[in-house]
């Protein structure tokens, strides 16, 4: 359900984003950085296809589309936070913007930013100096992005993800992602 507030003008969504099923294990590594790369990549990609489309019967196959690929970039976001031991986000209240290409190309900003602090992080072990300043940076990075991304889903006027979560997990079952230990 959609709580909507109203302070000063500014009107707040809480987007349900529901339990993420992380998978079994999960570490917050380079491939995972990675991955959280790839799926900004692809979400904005989705974005691109959707807002190519200019009539809404042309429109839905994309929107589909669009919301699987930021399920993935949780689902992704979500796992590197069960790496570092912290729980990932349930629900985040925004604020719907305007969605055009800055609101998505935000994503992959947040996604690079994201990588570099897991770079920096992998230094601070190697040096092992201020590592827990750079972890720091890197969850809160990784939330940032959660944010951003309930934003984005808040602007498309979802205010429950619930079922593009679980559609997520079912498809990352059926890949076998989470029978690996």
């Amino acid at each position: 359900m959609s709580k909507m507030q109203s302070e000063g003008g500014v009107r707040e969504m809480i987007v349900n984003i529901g339990e993420v099923a992380t998978f079994p294990n999960p570490r917050a590594d380079y491939d995972q950085a990675v991955k959280i790369l790839e799926e900004a990549a692809e979400a904005f990609a989705a974005w691109q296809q959707f807002d190519a489309k200019g009539r809404a019967m042309y429109r839905q196959p994309f929107l589909h589309k669009l919301f699987n690929e930021l399920a993935d970039l949780i689902m992704a976001s979500s796992n590197m936070l069960r790496g570092l031991d912290r729980d990932p986000a349930t629900t985040c209240e925004c604020e719907p913007m305007v969605l055009e290409k800055g609101g998505l190309l935000l994503l992959l900003v947040d996604s690079a930013r994201v990588y570099g602090a897991f770079e920096e992080l992998e230094s601070a072990h190697i040096l092992e100096y201020g590592e827990k300043a750079s972890e720091t940076r890197l969850v809160q990075g990784l939330r940032e992005l959660q944010e951003d991304v309930c934003m984005v889903i808040a602007s498309l006027g979802v205010d429950d993800f619930t079922t593009y979560m679980q559609a997520c997990e079912r498809r990352n079952r059926w890949r076998g992602r989470y029978e690996r230990a």
